[in-house]
């Protein structure tokens, strides 16, 4: 920088963005102001240096902090009648004590100093020395309450850091169990039905711990009006390493006692008051509606029914699940939380905003040392409280008011993309360190809904691929990605009747959530149960994790490539259709729907002309063995809705041909890419392979026979068990109003 150039006005266009170096005020600043002191320096370890935007074009290209711009997400939205300095430095770290800085609460990863950043705004008519002078009176930093409560509208102050970043989130119980229910039966050697009822409000609080490159701002937005704002910033980390990390525990472990006793209930089978009365008695003292109750509880359990001793195995046996349970409960719990939040956390690209709200001069002073410590968990309480101090707050793009609903992988922020009437983008995010090396997730969930049989149906879709690390090369291969899967279809019924409920039952089954031997048993049980209830919401769901994934990955493939299996799951896919046999009949119902499924699959001209001639197919196929079921088949007629007919589903399935051919190439792309020896770059495999794959599934017989298809090559891979995850799950009001959930797995 000259001396001339202190001459001119800020807004004379022949200065240069980037000024030069300014030797700024030595500083040093004291928090808190009790006790032992966290120290920060300035103008000691390094002059400051200086940029100028005095237009629309300028902007800092080695750290664009998202600060200054004309971009809608701007947070101080450029405006040509003004001009601004920003100062970026470095502020060196210590206590007074001479003991770490972790020691009083602030996390700097280590480091002896931070990078903080000013934006000072000016008129273009001041000169760049008496606006120079301005702001060295004193240098402004985030540091420091005070000099933050005197920035004018249109100023910023920041830092960033890498550290942790504390947190909290609220999860409900039912979407915790629906993701682990099949560890839990595994851990009581359970190979019966396991099922849980519980309050769809019930949650669980948990504080969070994040481990990444943050950076704080805080932004004067109007007279004694500030935005915070948390967000992520360009990774400090090396080649190969992990980044992020998350770490999640209960605020409150009195909520798991809460909630075991519906696991116990679920375990067992009856109420815990039954089983406490039973444990608390002697095998002679028994009234005979106390033995049917612990015939009950045998048959739930799988012992043998007429063994001598019972009583005694159960006193055995429900210290020892109580027990096992309570901690294996916060086990999963925690699991889910923080797998869930790392998973949504990976697809926010780097400078995303995760915490906002806006306060004023009472608010800095308040939060002031926890933006600085980036522990938002005070400011989301207070938030909570409904305290007036913070105003229109977000976490992670959620109102933080709510209880997290959480699907697939996601714990829940954001949105899905929803409408199964076109493709929607499979949606990269990037995350890059300083040397230009990069981690990478893809966000590849979906919903769609149809009102195929006039219930509302809905199905999820999440096909997961991300790293887990920065990339050892500049183009990452497709093998550094870990990949996962799952899958969930639900629909509604105003009235549950018989045929629904068996409906559902035999979905589950077919799915490998309950056994194909309990489909009417568990049919009567549920409509017994929730006959006279309404607006009931049935789900089934399958989540397989990277472990299970991709070992199976060339078995699917192969699978998808065989014409002859594709066409058995979609006949075996084909729903149960009133008491005709051929449909209740599991295998019966394979064999026969697979043979008419395969005589279409070879037909080449898909889309074909005439479905009506595919209706006559299935009559001729099925007069011999099941007369009433053929005349039903053969009344299909264009125009006439059927919903469970041969040909109403080819015809509302369209394209099934073409789309098992791109299934199969999807997942051949997929498999390859993975294979540890390929040296595939990334973009070259996963884009097109997911298109591929998603084409498959955006129709609903489609999506319940990719979930057959993948149920019958797990079956296979018994040693995979803990790594999926299979559950049914109801949904209704009690007659008091409440939401209740019945979760329903092996």
């Amino acid at each position: 920088m000259k001396p001339e150039d202190l001459l001119k006005t800020l807004g004379d266009k022949t200065h240069p963005t980037k000024l030069g170096e300014q030797a700024i005020e030595k500083q040093l600043i004291e928090l808190p102001e009790n006790g032992d002191k966290l120290l920060f320096s300035l103008g000691v370890e390094s002059n400051a240096e200086l940029l100028l935007f005095n237009d629309s074009n300028d902007f800092d290209s080695e750290n664009p902090d998202g600060v200054l711009g004309l971009e809608t997400n701007s947070l101080i939205k450029f405006d040509p009648t003004s001009a601004w300095l920003k100062y970026s430095t470095t502020a060196g770290l210590k206590t007074e004590s001479g003991l770490k800085v972790e020691s009083l609460g602030f996390s700097f990863g280590g480091k002896s100093s931070v990078q903080t950043t000013s934006y000072r705004k000016h008129s273009p008519t001041e000169t760049l020395g008496g606006a120079l002078l301005l702001d060295a009176t004193p240098f402004k930093t985030i540091f420091s309450a005070k000099q933050v409560k005197e920035l004018q509208p249109g100023e910023a102050v920041t830092f960033s850091l890498s550290g942790e970043l504390n947190a909290a989130v609220t999860v409900t119980w039912s979407d915790i169990f629906s993701a682990n229910l099949s560890i839990l039966g595994e851990l009581l050697n359970q190979n019966q039905l396991f099922k849980i009822k519980i309050g769809a409000e019930a949650s669980a609080s948990y504080k969070l711990k994040i481990t990444d490159d943050f950076s704080a701002k805080i932004v004067c937005k109007a007279n004694n009006v500030f935005g915070i704002y948390i967000s992520k910033s360009k990774s400090t980390n090396q080649i190969g390493s992990i980044g992020v990390k998350v770490g999640a525990e209960f605020e409150n472990k009195d909520e798991i006692k809460k909630v075991l006793t519906n696991v116990v209930e679920g375990y067992f089978g009856v109420a815990e008051n039954q089983i406490q009365n039973l444990v608390a008695k002697v095998e002679t003292t028994l009234t005979e509606s106390e033995k049917e109750v612990l015939l009950l509880i045998a048959a739930q359990v799988g012992w043998d029914t007429k063994a001598v001793g019972l009583l005694d195995s159960l006193k055995t046996k429900y210290q020892e699940v109580k027990d096992s349970l309570s901690k294996k409960i916060e086990e999963l719990a925690t699991l889910k939380v923080s797998a869930g939040f790392k998973y949504d956390y990976n697809r926010i690209s780097t400078s995303s905003i995760l915490f906002v709200a806006e306060t004023d001069g009472t608010g800095i002073d308040r939060f002031h040392l926890d933006i600085l410590k980036m522990n938002v968990k005070p400011l989301i309480d207070s938030i909570r409280r409904t305290e007036s101090v913070l105003k229109n707050p977000e976490f992670i793009m959620t109102d933080i008011l709510k209880v997290i609903t959480s699907s697939g992988f996601s714990i829940g922020f954001g949105k899905w993309t929803a409408g199964s009437d076109k493709k929607t983008e499979i949606k990269k995010i990037e995350q890059e360190d300083q040397s230009g090396h990069k981690k990478i997730s893809y966000k590849g969930n979906r919903s769609y809904s149809e009102d195929v049989f006039g219930d509302g149906v809905k199905w999820k879709i999440d096909l997961n691929a991300e790293m887990t690390a920065f990339s050892q090369h500049l183009i990452p291969f497709a093998n550094e990605f870990d990949y996962g899967f799952y899958l969930g279809f639900e629909w509604t019924e105003k009235i549950l009747a018989l045929d629904e409920c068996a409906h559902f039952t035999d979905l589950a089954a077919i799915w490998g959530i309950i056994p194909e031997s309990k489909i009417d048993a568990e049919a009567q049980r549920l409509y017994a149960e929730l006959k006279d209830f309404r607006e009931i919401k049935l789900s089934c769901e399958i989540k397989i994790n990277a472990g299970a994934f991709e070992p199976i990955l060339p078995a699917l493939t192969k699978s998808f490539k065989n014409q002859d299996i594709v066409a058995f799951a979609l006949g075996k896919s084909m729903p149960r259709w009133g008491n005709y046999k051929t449909r209740k009949d599991i295998s019966v119902r394979t064999q026969t729907y697979g043979a008419l499924w395969k005589s279409y699959l070879t037909e080449k001209d898909d889309p074909h002309p005439n479905t009506q001639l595919y209706a006559d197919e299935a009559y001729r196929k099925l007069k011999t063995i099941d007369p009433e079921l053929a005349n039903a088949e053969m009344n299909y007629k264009e125009g006439v809705f059927k919903p469970y007919s041969f040909g109403s589903i080819i015809n509302n399935n369209s394209g099934t041909f073409i789309r098992t051919q791109k299934l199969a190439d999807g997942f051949t792309s997929l498999t390859g890419g993975n294979d540890s020896r390929s040296t595939l770059l990334y973009d070259k495999v996963i884009p097109k392979a997911f298109d591929n794959i998603q084409d498959f599934w955006r129709l609903p017989h489609h999506v319940k026979t990719l979930g057959t298809l993948v149920t019958m090559v797990l079956d296979g891979y018994p040693s995979i068990k803990q790594y999926v995850n299979r559950t049914a799950s109801i949904k209704y009001k009690s007659k008091d109003g409440k939401d209740i959930v019945i979760i329903i797995g092996k």
